[in-house]
C-alpha cells in the first residue's frame, strides 16, 4: 500500500474515534448542540479521508506524486483547525468563528488540490499518447499530402486547367454546325481559363 494511502487511513481512523466519542458525550449529557460538529467530524474526518486513502490505494502511480503529499498536508491541517473550532462554536464559544472560517478555506484548498490531480492525469496521458502515436499520425498526413500533390501534377501534365482536374473535358463544337450555333468566349469563375459558350435557342449550354 502506498504511504499516502496509509496516512489517510490512519487519519480517518483517528477521526472515527473522535466522532464516536463526541456522539457518546452528546448522548450521555443529552446536549445535542454540537451535532453539526459531530456530522463534520464523521463526514470530512472519517468518510472523506478514508475515500482519499482508497483512491490512492488503487492509484499507486498518483500516490507517488508530490501533489498527493501536498494534498494530504493541506487537507489534514485544515481539518485540525476547522473541526475543533466548529465544536467550540456550537458549545458556547462564538469567538472561534474566525478560526473556523480559516480552517474551512484550508480544507477547500486541499479538496481543490485533489481535484487538480485529475487534470494532471489527463495531461500525462495526453503526453504519453502523443509520444506513442505522433510519428504514425505524421507519416499518414505526409503520405496523403504526397498523394494529393501527385494527382495535381498528373492533371496539369495532361494540359487540364485546375478547375477541370477530375472533371470531363469540354467537347468541341462541330465545325459543320458552327453556323447553326451562336458562340462566344466566357471566363471560368474558378481559375480564369476560357471556355466556349453555345446558345441553343432558349437554353444556355457550356461545352
Amino acid at each position: 500500500m502506498p504511504r499516502i494511502a496509509d496516512y489517510f487511513f490512519k487519519v480517518a481512523t483517528i477521526f472515527l474515534v473522535v466522532g464516536i466519542a463526541v456522539g457518546l458525550h452528546m448522548g450521555i449529557s443529552e446536549n445535542h448542540s454540537a451535532m453539526p460538529a459531530h456530522a463534520h467530524i464523521n463526514l470530512l474526518g472519517w468518510v472523506t479521508s478514508a475515500l482519499f486513502g482508497f483512491y490512492y490505494a488503487v492509484q499507486p502511480a498518483k500516490a507517488e506524486w508530490r501533489a498527493a503529499f501536498i494534498h494530504f498536508a493541506v487537507y489534514v491541517a485544515g481539518m485540525v483547525i476547522m473541526l475543533p473550532a466548529l465544536y467550540l462554536k456550537y458549545t458556547g464559544y462564538p469567538q472561534f468563528e474566525p478560526l473556523l472560517a480559516a480552517g474551512s478555506i484550508i480544507v477547500a484548498v486541499g479538496t481543490l488540490i485533489f481535484a487538480s490531480l485529475r487534470t494532471l492525469d489527463r495531461r500525462v496521458r495526453r503526453r504519453v499518447f502523443l509520444r506513442r502515436h505522433y510519428p504514425t499520425a505524421t507519416s499518414v498526413v505526409i503520405v496523403r499530402l504526397l498523394a494529393e500533390l501527385k494527382s495535381g501534377w498528373t492533371g496539369n501534365e495532361r494540359g487540364a486547367k485546375p478547375c477541370q482536374i477530375g472533371r470531363p473535358r469540354p467537347a468541341r463544337c462541330c465545325p459543320g454546325r458552327a453556323a447553326a450555333h451562336e458562340m462566344d468566349v466566357v471566363s471560368c469563375r474558378h481559375c480564369g481559363c476560357t471556355r466556349r459558350r453555345v446558345l441553343r435557342g432558349p437554353r444556355l449550354g457550356v461545352i
